[in-house]
């Protein structure tokens, strides 16, 4: 999945690969539609619909992560990078097993706040995958204009 959302000062892009029982899909995400669209396969089983609906809950609770990352910039942090966070989902509607995969601003309190943000968020009971989520964190560069106003109405 990739998505461009810009919120509070801070552009973040994900990528999402979700995997259940051995088979791989990339979601897009077109903020700009707010469509998601499969690559693969042409067909939607159950299966999918399940990671169309894990998708939506992890946007939903992007802000959360957003929060964590522009904490870590208020505290020194100057850097711009990926951070990746696996998780299961046994069922119970709560990630369980939260670990970091890569963080890349080796900044193990981005990672330990992000974590604390994952843990509550609740998903569908009955779904049972491995999910590595990937977000990709940048400052939002700020117009050289001191006059400039945005006046676009974008949502997220």
């Amino acid at each position: 999945m990739k998505l461009n959302r810009i919120c509070f000062g801070v552009l973040i892009t994900c990528v999402i690969t979700v995997s259940s029982y051995g088979m791989n899909f990339i979601y897009k995400y077109y903020a700009q539609n707010k469509k998601i669209s499969l690559v693969k396969p042409e067909v939607v089983p159950e299966k999918v619909k399940n990671k169309r609906t894990i998708v939506s809950i992890i946007k939903n609770n992007l802000q959360e992560i957003e929060d964590c990352y522009n904490q870590s910039l208020e505290q020194g942090l100057e850097q711009e990078g990926a951070l990746q966070i696996g998780w299961y989902l046994d069922g119970s509607g709560l990630p369980q097993e939260i670990e970091e995969m890569i963080n890349e601003l080796n900044d193990p309190d981005l990672y330990e706040c992000s974590e604390a943000a994952i843990k509550h968020w609740q998903f569908p009971k009955n779904i049972v995958l491995k999910v590595h989520y990937t977000f990709h964190l940048r400052q939002k560069r700020q117009p050289s204009s001191k006059n400039f106003e945005d006046h676009s109405n974008n949502e997220y």
